[in-house]
């Protein structure tokens, strides 16, 4: 349980820019957009195929 506490709290190695660096706004958008996108895949991926035709019940949608 202690070595997990130490690897949360020891950055990683992708740890971004250093500190005042200026960064294009493109780039920081570009870099959520990958960050969502490889987390929706990591879904996509483990969801198992059968489940892919599902769909809410129309009374989920229905007023009180």
């Amino acid at each position: 349980m202690s070595s997990l506490a130490l690897s949360a709290q020891t950055p990683s190695a992708d740890t971004g820019p250093a500190a005042g660096t200026i960064v294009p706004p493109a780039a920081t958008i570009d870099s959520e957009l990958d960050n969502i996108e490889r987390k929706m895949m990591g879904a996509v991926k483990a969801t198992p195929a059968d489940k892919f035709d599902f769909a809410p019940s129309r009374a989920i949608f229905a007023p009180g």
